[in-house]
């Protein structure tokens, strides 16, 4: 049975009324992205903690991280993108869910004569070596289907 999840942050940034919402037209999965003006990687852990007793009140539960890991030139320093995918893991792993979702990184900042359909950057579904190899838990590659910008890690 496919069940349907969405993005409920441009719907209001009130948790209150997005869950509110998404009850009303019968979905039952939230990518969480943000609330209250905030990203999700920017929540403090009480916010954490809120938007997780709202999502058990209303029956509702994290499909994905909607995070914005990934969106930086492919050739910035990494620390910062490793600092967010920390967190986004913790944020998973407190609301029970098993997808982050990511991006394949912008081209290079100097990327004269960079051309989208000639010059490959990355790789769908895989986790860059450095993110696996310098994250402090154990990584696998994404081991189920899912649609392109996201991944899942466990």
């Amino acid at each position: 049975m496919i069940q349907l999840s969405a993005f409920a942050d441009e719907i209001s940034p009130e948790p209150g009324e997005q869950l509110s919402v998404l009850g009303s037209e019968n979905i039952h999965f939230l990518d969480l992205r943000g609330a209250w003006g905030t990203n999700v990687l920017d929540f403090t852990d009480q916010q954490i903690a809120t938007i997780k007793q709202a999502l058990a009140d209303q029956h509702v539960g994290v499909a994905a991280i909607g995070s914005p890991i990934g969106k930086v030139a492919i050739d910035t320093p990494f620390s910062e993108t490793l600092q967010s995918f920390e967190r986004a893991l913790e944020i998973a792993q407190s609301l029970q869910t098993s997808f982050i979702r990511i991006f394949s990184f912008y081209p290079p900042a100097q990327a004269a004569g960079w051309r989208a359909s000639t010059t490959p950057i990355s790789r769908p579904y895989s986790i860059p070596p450095t993110l696996s190899s310098a994250s402090k838990r154990p990584i696998r590659t994404p081991t189920r289907h899912c649609v392109p910008g996201c991944a899942m890690f466990t």
